[in-house]
């Protein structure tokens, strides 16, 4: 469950930035985005939604370790966003994917 659910934050989280960007967006947005993004989802989950649900859950683990492990899932997503190769790629309107641009291009700026 946690995998799926990973994949799809993952997922969600690139989607989101394509539509945001035109292009590529840069590295240090894609990292920013990503840090405030987990950090809110850690906020959400366990200062409004756990507590609600399960108090006694929140207890379990100490919210500094949550945070720090929503904090390295941002720095693995990131990072996989930043550096991945994927295969040329053109949707609508004749724009290209911002992860489609080839390694080698991404360490130009």
């Amino acid at each position: 469950m946690h995998l799926a659910l990973s994949l799809a934050l993952g997922l969600g989280f690139a989607l989101m930035l394509r539509l945001i960007f035109a292009t590529r967006p840069a590295a240090q947005t894609i990292w920013a985005a990503a840090l405030l993004t987990l950090a809110g989802i850690w906020a959400v989950n366990f200062l409004l939604i756990l507590p609600a649900i399960n108090p006694a859950f929140v207890t379990l683990m100490p919210y500094g370790a949550a945070l720090i492990s929503k904090i390295l899932f941002a720095i693995a997503m990131a990072g996989v966003l930043q550096y991945s190769v994927a295969r040329d790629f053109e949707p609508k309107a004749g724009r290209r994917l911002f992860l489609s641009t080839p390694l080698h291009h991404s360490f130009r700026r």
